[in-house]
């Protein structure tokens, strides 16, 4: 009786676990992309993934996770704009959801960025950059920071998107370099698989110990 109970416990362990992973809000941005050398990436790691698609409603979400080789700059410095470009043909009603530090401390723009900010020609693309240098997203070892952005379009994602970041200190001096990569932005049906699955085991073994 003991083993039974035990194995009903870890079916629908493991169905909890698919419900999880079903819920966009926690999914992060993966993979997580990594340049070499680091001094051009700041020594950090960046992604991009769909955080939910509704209707023609997407929030795509935009993740810095700090490393340990943050090229020998002062852990003073913060992020402080980073931007989204060739990621759909056209969209419409685009809005910062979150971002580090609360809506407030940022301003979004379609505008290039460049070393001075979201102040470039157009993009076509969606910038979001800090309203003073000190409300940027400070950061230590370990830490992700995230940006979702939001937007409504009639056309398919392109499945990559080029991605740019700014890093300042406190007097609001660039640092390190303005980096500019293009990289893939996964949906996030391969975890939605797999939270069907771990369901499928919860409801089939809830099926077996109904029999035993």
């Amino acid at each position: 009786m003991l083993i039974r109970k035990r194995r009903f416990m870890l079916t629908w362990l493991a169905a909890a676990v698919g419900l999880l992973l079903l819920v966009p809000g926690n999914i992060q941005a993966i993979p997580l992309y990594s340049c070499a050398p680091g001094a051009e990436c700041n020594g950090n790691e960046y992604g991009v993934s769909v955080l939910s698609h509704v209707g023609i409603t997407y929030q795509l979400q935009y993740d810095i996770h700090v490393l340990n080789t943050y090229t020998g700059n002062k852990w003073t410095d913060v992020v402080a704009a980073v931007s989204l470009k060739n990621f759909v043909g056209t969209y419409s009603n685009f809005s910062l959801i979150s971002a580090p530090g609360g809506l407030n401390n940022w301003n979004l723009s379609q505008l290039e960025l460049n070393a001075g900010g979201c102040g470039g020609g157009p993009s076509g693309g969606l910038c979001a950059e800090a309203i003073m240098p000190y409300t940027g997203a400070a950061f230590l070892a370990g830490d992700i920071l995230s940006w979702v952005f939001q937007f409504d379009t009639l056309d398919a994602l392109s499945g990559t998107a080029s991605i740019k970041y700014l890093y300042e200190d406190v007097n609001g001096k660039k640092v390190g370099s303005l980096g500019s990569f293009t990289i893939n932005v996964p949906e996030p049906s391969t975890l939605i698989l797999l939270g069907s699955g771990l369901i499928g085991l919860g409801i089939l073994g809830r099926k077996r110990f109904n029999r035993i």
